[in-house]
């Protein structure tokens, strides 16, 4: 009889163990078992699937979600039973030592009078979990998959094609998240979904996409965090081990030791990661691009019109005129004509535009400063943006030194200092930007409009009266933009960044980046370029304008309209 009830006792410490799903008796992704026939062996069932929910019930799986048995073959996360002589030697330890002083407990009236003592338990169940490294498979599996779901460099794909079926994206079983790729695209996911709530998906769709990958199949730094922000939960969770007292500055010691070496465990995977979880590093390249850069931008693009409208492709972040005249904004990926205050257009525009390019697209530059970027404002969200001493943190100094490397490369500031020094040195009117001559007839009404992309009008003869107004000459004198007659005068025309000479847009490119630099860095890094080096693309400039036009040592510093206006 003695002998049963000993048995008895190894068999519930045995299954009180097995019960938490060590390394030794937990299966991942199994497909041998038949969810609607179980075997016996069988403790615990869980869905390797991220977006189901399953439990055992008797012999069956059952889905929470559906609530309905499962059929069919399923991939399961197992824990099983093992007997006692195939379980590891330190398992088989703690299972004698907790069964051996239960059995003294029960039948002798004290578990410490002989040969199992409570801290012979507590040392081999301290033993065994060392060697488990520090956790159960259960909750090492449970914290792997929140820490994958951020996103990190070995386990996120950027702008992944699917194509949609009846209107939705499926997404695969090992999918933790996934979000559009481009900026405008108006969808989210919904459990193994991607759809879009007010309308059908269509044509080919971008994802970036977080995968689920195996413990094993982790980088060092991120399997180390793994098993010690595990080890921690699993200490939290049994503060004292098999109920063995413990003194309360030895607990707490104990917990404090186990979230120091989670936080030494998570500093040396950022380290090591060198950038921020998914979300950061597209906050990052939005950020970034958003701005335009010399790899996102395009100059004077003819937009047309398709049913009186005028709407943008998804990739495109902003678009703004090409000529200084605001004749449209931006509205969501549709424009607005602003001098009817409606999306309805009659004509082409003109736009300088700026695209979204995935991250895998972009210039190695651009993927440096996104990388520290995107660490910096994901270590300052978590408060860990300032050292104790109060100055910046290690990641907002890699950041300011990776922005200085970044404009440093790009040579040239972003899309709207481009456009700034662009307009300052074409409204002067040099060579290549000035009409001479040109005739301006009346519309039927008799007002005199101006082509757009006009900087300045010049009218010859007796009409210095007119001057450029709201894309019309108006008469000064008479007060009135009914004019009546043709009008002869020189134009200077704003081109399209691209399309100057190479001396001037080398010019633009210095004067645009340091105007770039000293707004976002100032005196934080020293700048890149002198005011040297920017006098030196001026002098440069101007050589090129002296041999086109010809002009003399005496005339040399004056724009072309103002030279040959003085010629006159």
């Amino acid at each position: 009889m003695d002998a049963v009830v000993a048995l008895n006792h190894i068999k519930r410490a045995s299954l009180y163990l097995q019960e938490f799903g060590w390394s030794f008796n937990m299966v991942e992704g199994a497909t041998q078992y038949s969810p609607s026939a179980l075997p016996q062996d069988v403790l615990r069932v869980m869905a390797t699937d991220p977006f189901r929910n399953l439990t055992k019930r008797g012999n069956r799986v059952y889905d929470n979600t559906t609530r309905a048995f499962v059929s069919g073959s399923v991939p399961l996360d197992v824990v099983l039973f093992l007997p006692f002589e195939d379980l590891p030697e330190a398992a088989r330890a703690y299972v004698t030592a907790s069964a051996a002083h239960g059995f003294q407990s029960k039948f002798l009236g004290d578990g410490d009078l002989y040969q199992f003592s409570a801290e012979d338990v507590r040392e081999a169940w301290n033993r065994f979990v060392h060697l488990e490294g520090g956790s159960d498979a259960v909750t090492r599996r449970d914290v792997s998959r929140l820490f994958q779901s951020r996103g990190w460099s070995f386990n996120t794909e950027w702008a992944v094609a699917h194509a949609p079926v009846s209107g939705r994206v499926t997404l695969g079983a090992n999918t933790l998240r996934a979000v559009p790729t481009l900026p405008s695209v108006a969808a989210a996911q919904r459990g193994a979904q991607i759809l879009n709530p007010s309308a059908m998906l269509t044509g080919t769709v971008l994802l970036d996409i977080v995968r689920l990958l195996p413990f094993e199949s982790l980088p060092h730094a991120a399997k180390t965090f793994v098993t010690a922000s595990a080890a921690r939960k699993f200490r939290d969770r049994f503060p004292r081990e098999d109920g063995a007292d413990k003194s309360g500055n030895a607990a707490a010691q104990e917990a404090q030791t186990a979230a120091v070496d989670e936080a030494r465990a998570w500093a040396e995977f950022l380290s090591s990661e060198g950038q921020g979880d998914m979300e950061s590093v597209r906050e990052a390249s939005i950020r970034l691009q958003s701005q335009g850069w010399s790899f996102n931008t395009e100059w004077g693009v003819t937009l047309p019109v398709v049913s009186g409208k005028v709407t943008l492709a998804a990739d495109i972040l902003r678009a703004v005129p090409t000529t200084p005249a605001p004749v449209f904004s931006q509205r969501g990926q549709a424009l607005v004509n602003r001098s009817t205050n409606t999306t309805t257009f009659t004509a082409p525009v003109t736009a300088d535009m700026i695209r979204f390019l995935p991250l895998t697209s972009l210039p190695q530059h651009a993927r440096n400063f996104i990388r520290a970027s995107s660490l910096s404002r994901f270590t300052a969200a978590r408060g860990d943006g300032q050292s104790e001493s109060g100055a910046p943190s290690s990641a907002a100094v890699d950041e300011a030194r990776a922005w200085a490397e970044f404009l440093s490369s790009e040579g040239q500031g972003d899309m709207e200092s481009v456009r700034e020094a662009s307009i300052r040195l074409q409204s002067q009117g040099w060579s290549f930007n000035t009409e001479w001559g040109v005739t301006l007839p009346p519309d039927p009404s008799g007002e005199v409009p101006v082509p757009q992309g006009t900087l300045r009008v010049d009218p010859e003869g007796n009409s210095d009266a007119f001057v450029y107004r709201a894309g019309k000459l108006f008469d000064a004198k008479g007060g009135t933009f009914l004019i009546g007659t043709a009008v002869t005068a020189d134009l200077v025309r704003l081109l399209p960044f691209d399309a100057l000479p190479a001396s001037a847009s080398s010019y633009i490119r210095i004067m645009s980046a340091r105007r770039c630099w000293t707004l976002l860095l100032g005196n934080r890094v020293p700048i890149a370029w002198s005011e040297t080096e920017e006098l030196q693309a001026r002098v440069n400039f101007m050589n090129h304008e002296s041999e086109v036009e010809d002009y003399n040592i005496l005339s040399v510093t004056l724009p072309t309209s103002q030279y040959r206006r003085k010629g006159r």
